[in-house]
């Protein structure tokens, strides 16, 4: 799971910070609104682009696996870093960011949008 975040919604809360000088040993987590899947995030990323593409969903065991036998035949395409990576669960609690920070990240689907 991830939160994409827009650079200028991390910018903000950066220069929020800078403002207010209660908050200098504060520690917060910037990032987007929603929780989204690898294969959610790729979907929106693809639909945005207006490409259309088969995916290949395998276990993570089975990637590792492949990564493995493989070795580094596909190591342009994919490694043990990017499966533990795809993997992960990156998810944050924004809350504290919200309350003393005024954050208000965008939608991932809404800032891709503002970027293409």
């Amino acid at each position: 799971k991830m939160q994409p975040v827009h650079v200028d919604d991390v910018v903000h809360a950066i220069l929020r910070c800078l403002e207010l000088k209660t908050l200098k040993t504060r520690v917060y987590h910037l990032a987007g609104p929603s929780t989204l899947t690898f294969n959610e995030y790729l979907q929106t990323v693809l639909d945005a682009l207006q490409i259309r593409r088969v995916k290949l969903h395998l276990p993570p065991f089975l990637m590792r696996l492949f990564v493995a036998l493989t070795g580094r035949m596909f190591e342009k395409i994919i490694t043990l870093e990017i499966v533990n990576s795809i993997t992960q669960d990156k998810s944050a609690d924004i809350t504290p960011a919200r309350k003393d920070l005024n954050f208000t990240p965008r939608e991932f689907k809404t800032a891709l949008s503002s970027l293409l």
